[in-house]
Order: structure tokens, then C-alpha cells, then sequence
């Protein structure tokens, strides 16, 4: 504790009267301002009312909050900046981290931006539960602090008197500590332009690690003249009945087999389909009559469930669902239905739906779709799952898998001398070997709040905003087999819930012995300026752990159309689809390739209409965040382009024995 002790005293000497009046007059970064605003939103989405700043300062942030209708206190270790706070009219007192002397459970929300990051990291843990204590259950915490590299001790060229203390962490590390104490609400970076380190944004919820995680279905009463509407023909009305008569007792018995067949089947999806054969055959099979005089699309209907293996009910009926583009639609008498779903580990769903729709009806609908015989069209029904309604237990389990999935494919490579890589401003050619590390940074978010920082490149979204297709890309976004080019995503991936992840992309460049040269630069030199991008996961539910991977190289899935925008979700080739796919006109193929090395490039082929070997086009290889002509007729198309050199072109051979992804424009 006396490391402690000494840090608490120095720090308390660097925020002097002078420092403090400073500070006081200093405008806040946009960002920072955005950071708050959106903590606010949360705080009065779920009616958080009271909120404990920690490490103050001057107590602007404070003021904000108590200005937007929160009861405020503030705390900070300096006499000196307690002295603004309360000249603001802010209930101050002088504390510091480990002397927080409030009751337990004192506040709904706590808010520390860029304070904790001068507790030495051996005291971070106790610290935290301390900070845990002092909040309600359910209570919500932002903490922000500067980070991305381990680094802990006085920064020597620090402004103030003394030189003030730090302690700076990885990503990966910040995320351990707060683990035994917090739930993870939302973990994103913010990068710092011109700086090796990044902003770390966290918010986290207290855990209560003593609760016991009971899922409580409501179901509503049974309405004894409640119309039930038929498969196929009109709505009917149940008769009421006061007997338990030999049908109902054999209703009974048909309902609990079915009940232990679905367990089984959610508890094992990997069964076979047979299961499911059987349990549709006990209900009436839908047939395919159109009713005259309704609208195209009306009546027929595809639906798109986001996990294979979920199990949907029909008004009460198990139904198999006919596959979207390949089967014929299913076809839905007039009147009122419901429709139940269900996928393990996830929580039951239900929609109501009416033919014809009526404004009450509560199911997604989708696009307009042909039936493989061209003779009908039918509405698309989404059966949407998030990561909200995964019990906290099995949702923390997968975004650990994820992180450690997107941990393992920071991929890295060597740039050789000579060879070019993306600098702070602009090329650099190496004059000896530099690792150079591909950076996948996961930014997730799962308060359900929009992000009006969050810009997806131009290719997925016209928004500033992490949605696609109507869903919360920060959450993990599904993709539907039949949104695939070509219908169908591969066959290794068919039985996977397959989803997009957000990530931030940038380069990390290192000596030999492991001096960083530079960090968080963009994928590559010219980058349209989008800071997030898109990442394809693979997920299956074994029925007791979650397994992840994410495809990459000659595993990579096909295009993939959202909204009518192409995306192709391939880490490797992320500034080459940023550079061509912008200002390429219609009617152009544009071939992607990369193998099982995301950082040793992309080999990039554009050809007028469909692409063969006889083809004279123009190839281009982007390796390191540089664009470089790989033929001579790109060269002599782009002639301020580098040239590639004998070793660039062997890699080029190489992938272009490969298939790649094929987007058209």
C-alpha cells in the first residue's frame, strides 16, 4: 500500500491551485462529449437517478449530469479541484480511490473518465471492488481511460510538478480486472490521432455473482372463445369445455412428447432432420392454393430464421420451414396466426401476424422474393435472435470466444528492405526487416443505444451508424443463408449462425526486438476514412459451449447482400475493397484474394463482365496498406503505382490460383 500511498501524495501536489484553474478553462474533446452524451442516454433509458463522479477534477462532467436531472456527488483527490467543484454548487468531497466513504450501495451509476488509470495496476483489483460496492444492483459504470500498450510508472516528460504517475493497458488486459466485479456492457477504442496509444471506453454493469439466472416465461391466460386460426382454410372458434374429455387427455399426452422431442433436439441440434420430419407430420401440411384477389405477396411467405437449429411453431403447430430461393413459399390461410421460435441457448420468441397484414401485427417482414418456379411472390418473415436475450452466463462465455477468435487472427508477416508499408505520412520504404501486425479490435456494445460515431465503410451502410438490415451490427448482426452471392453460403458454414462483427482495423509496425515504430495506422494509405468494418463469425451451440471461428482466405464465404449493398467481410482485403469499389462502374467483376495470412495481402483482378485466365486485365497487390501494380497493364492504367518485386510477384502467382470472392458492380 505504500506504492499507493506515494502516488495518492505526488498526484495530489501535481494538481495544484494552477493546474486546476487550467483545466477549468479548457474545452472538452468532441469525442469526450459524445462518450457522455451517450452514458446520459443509457443512465435515463433504464432511470438511473443518482450518479458518483470519481476523479472530478473541476467537475464540468459533474455539472452536465446534475444540469441533465441527475443527483450528483463528486469526488477528487485534490483540495484544489473539490474547491471548482463546489463553486459550481456540485456536492465535493476529497477522496481518494480507496477512501470512497459512502454506504454501500449508495448510487445507480459511477463515472470515471481518465482517472484510474493512475492506480498502480496491483491495487486496480481492490480498488474495483470498492467502486462495486458502492453501486445498486444493476448499476452502471463508465470507465475511460487511455491505453493500448502495457506501460506503468512517472511519464518523465509529463507537464506537471511532479511528474505524475501512470499505469496503461492492452485492450485485452483492461477487460480482466473489472471481470470478477462487472458485467460487460460495452467495450470500443477511440483512436488518438498522432498518438501510439487510443482511448478505452468500458461500460459495465455490476455483477451480482450470487444470483441465480432463472428464466421466467409468462404466458397469457387461455381465452376459451379465442379465435385459432387453421393452417390452411377460415379461422375457426374452440368451443369451451368443462370436462377433460378422452381427446383433451390425449392432447395432453401428444403435447408432453412433443415437448420432450423439441428438449432433446434443442439440447442436441446437430440431430438429425429426421426429428424434425416427424414432429411436422403431426400437424396438417400447409397446401399451396393462392387466395384471389390479395395483393402478390400477400398470403405467401419465406421465413429467415438467424440459427439454423431453432425450432418454430405455427399456431401451435411445429412447422419445417421451406428454405428461401431453393423451396416453394409456405402458403398461410386468411385470419390471425402465431408464430413461436426457439434456438438454445436464446430466449422464446413470438409474433402475431394477419392475412391480410393488419397494423397490429408484430412479426419483421422483409423484401418481396420469387418462388423458384417465377410464378409467385412471397414476403419474407425474419425470426431474429440477439445477444440480449442469451442468459448473462452463456452470452459472457461467447464474448470471450469471440475476443480470443479475433485475438488469434491479428495476423503478422514480415515487411522485407525495400519493401513498402503505410506510415503516419505516407509510404515508408524498410531499410531493414519489420514486423508488421494486422489489428482486429472488436467494438461491441450491448446497451442497445445507437452509436453516431460508429461509421461502417461506404460498402455496407449509407448511415453513420452500426445497422444493418435493421439489426445492431454492435451486438453481432446475422446473416441469412439466402443473402449469400449465390444463395448459399459454403457448405462448411450451413449448419453455423453465421454474423457480422464490428471491428477496427489498423497496422502495428515493430523492429526486430520488438521497438514499436508506429501503431493504430489505418488498413492503408488513402483509406476512405471508415473506422469500423465488418467480420464474418462462424457460431454453433454444442448444447453446452459455444464454438467460434471466423473464415478467412480460401475459406472465406461468397459476398454477401444486405440492403442491396455488397460486403465481403474479408479482413485481408479491407483497403482494396475500399479503394476500387467506390468509383468502379457498372458492369465491372472485381476478384479479391487472399490466402490464409490476412497481413501478407490481396491480390486484387477487375475485368469488364466475367473474368477468365485468357483475360488481359490488370492485377493489383495491396500488401501493408500500399496499393502496387502487379501487371503491366495496371502499371500502365496507374503509373504512379509501385511495381511489385520478384518476391510480391511470386505471392501474386500464388493467390491467383485461388478463387477469391467475386463482387459485381
Amino acid at each position: 500500500m505504500d506504492d499507493y500511498q506515494q502516488v495518492i501524495a505526488s498526484l495530489r501536489t501535481a494538481y495544484s491551485r494552477e493546474q486546476a484553474e487550467q483545466r477549468n478553462q479548457t474545452e472538452k474533446d468532441a469525442w469526450k462529449v459524445a462518450e457522455r452524451q451517450q452514458f446520459l442516454a443509457l443512465l435515463q433509458q433504464e432511470g438511473k437517478t443518482t450518479l458518483l463522479e470519481i476523479g472530478a477534477g473541476t467537475g464540468n462532467d459533474s455539472l452536465f449530469f446534475q444540469d441533465n436531472g441527475l443527483d450528483v456527488v463528486c469526488t477528487d483527490l485534490s483540495p484544489a479541484m473539490v474547491a471548482f467543484c463546489r463553486e459550481k454548487g456540485l456536492k465535493a468531497y476529497e477522496m481518494d480511490f480507496m477512501n470512497l466513504n459512502f454506504p454501500p450501495g449508495s448510487f445507480d451509476a459511477l463515472y470515471a473518465l481518465n482517472c484510474l488509470l493512475h492506480v498502480p495496476t496491483r491495487n486496480l483489483p481492490v480498488v474495483l471492488q470498492k467502486l462495486r460496492a458502492l453501486l445498486r444492483p444493476e448499476g452502471l459504470f463508465f470507465l475511460g481511460v487511455y491505453g493500448g500498450m502495457e506501460r506503468e510508472g512517472v511519464h518523465e516528460d509529463d507537464q506537471h510538478e511532479p511528474p505524475r504517475f501512470f499505469a496503461h493497458h492492452t485492450d485485452e488486459f483492461m477487460q480482466q480486472p473489472t471481470e470478477p466485479f462487472f458485467d460487460l456492457v460495452s467495450f470500443k477504442i477511440i483512436p488518438i490521432q498522432g498518438k501510439p496509444w487510443h482511448f478505452q471506453s468500458l461500460v459495465l454493469r455490476r455483477r451480482d455473482p450470487d444470483d441465480q439466472e432463472i428464466q421466467i416465461i409468462s404466458l397469457p391466460e387461455q381465452d376459451t372463445s379465442e379465435p385459432v386460426a387453421a393452417l390452411s382454410g377460415p379461422a375457426k372458434t374452440r368451443p369451451s369445455s368443462r370436462r377433460l374429455g378422452l381427446g383433451l387427455w390425449v392432447a395432453i399426452a401428444v403435447s408432453l412428447l412433443l415437448l420432450a422431442l423439441l428438449v432433446i433436439q434443442s439440447t442436441f441440434p446437430g440431430l438429425p432432420s429426421l426429428l424434425q420430419d416427424t414432429l411436422s407430420s403431426l400437424g396438417p401440411a400447409p397446401t399451396d392454393m393462392p387466395i384471389a384477389g390479395l395483393p402478390a405477396g400477400t398470403n405467401f411467405y419465406y421465413f429467415s430464421v438467424d440459427v439454423p437449429w431453432t425450432n418454430v411453431f405455427l399456431d401451435g403447430h411445429p412447422i419445417r420451414l421451406p428454405r428461401v430461393g431453393i423451396d416453394e413459399p409456405l402458403w398461410l390461410s386468411t385470419g390471425h396466426h402465431r408464430f413461436f421460435w426457439h434456438a438454445q441457448p436464446f430466449s422464446q420468441h413470438r409474433c402475431d401476424l394477419t392475412v391480410p397484414p393488419a397494423p397490429q401485427d408484430g412479426c419483421v417482414s422483409g423484401p418481396l422474393l420469387r418462388s423458384p418456379s417465377s410464378r409467385l411472390q412471397a414476403r419474407v418473415l425474419f425470426f431474429h435472435e440477439t445477444l440480449s436475450v442469451v442468459p448473462s452466463h452463456q452470452r459472457g462465455e461467447l464474448l470471450k470466444k469471440v475476443r480470443a477468435v479475433l485475438r488469434a487472427h491479428q495476423a503478422s508477416d514480415i515487411v522485407r528492405p525495400g519493401e513498402q508499408y503505410i506510415g503516419v505520412n505516407g509510404a515508408v520504404t524498410a531499410t531493414a526487416p519489420v514486423r508488421a501486425t494486422l489489428n482486429l479490435q472488436w467494438d461491441f456494445d450491448m446497451s442497445g443505444q445507437s452509436d453516431p460515431g460508429c461509421e461502417l465503410d461506404a460498402r455496407s451502410t449509407a448511415s453513420n451508424s452500426c445497422q444493418l438490415g435493421g439489426q445492431d451490427c454492435l451486438q453481432l448482426c446475422t446473416v441469412a443463408p439466402w443473402q449469400f452471392q449465390g444463395g448459399q453460403p459454403p457448405p462448411a458454414l450451413r449448419t453455423s449462425w453465421l454474423a457480422f462483427a464490428v471491428v477496427h482495423v489498423s497496422w502495428s509496425f515493430a523492429t526486430g526486438d520488438g521497438h514499436v515504430i508506429a501503431r493504430n495506422l489505418p488498413p492503408g494509405f488513402g483509406a476512405t476514412g471508415a473506422t469500423e468494418h465488418l467480420v464474418l463469425l462462424s457460431i454453433i451451440w454444442d448444447g453446452s459451449n459455444w464454438q467460434v471461428d471466423m473464415p478467412v482466405g480460401s475459406d472465406a464465404a461468397q459476398p454477401i447482400i444486405i440492403d442491396g449493398k455488397t460486403i465481403a467481410a474479408n479482413p485481408a482485403c479491407l483497403h482494396a475493397e475500399d479503394q476500387f469499389s467506390q468509383d468502379q462502374q457498372t458492369g465491372f467483376q472485381m476478384r479479391f484474394v487472399s490466402g490464409p495470412n490476412p497481413a501478407a495481402g490481396c491480390l486484387v483482378v477487375i475485368s469488364a463482365g466475367n473474368w477468365t485466365a485468357n483475360q488481359k486485365v490488370p492485377f493489383y497487390l495491396d500488401r501493408f496498406g500500399i496499393l502496387r501494380a502487379a501487371n503491366h497493364i495496371a502499371q500502365r492504367m496507374q503509373p504512379w503505382l509501385r511495381p511489385v518485386d520478384a518476391y510480391e510477384n511470386s505471392l501474386v502467382q500464388q493467390l491467383n490460383k485461388m478463387t477469391g470472392q467475386i463482387i459485381v458492380t
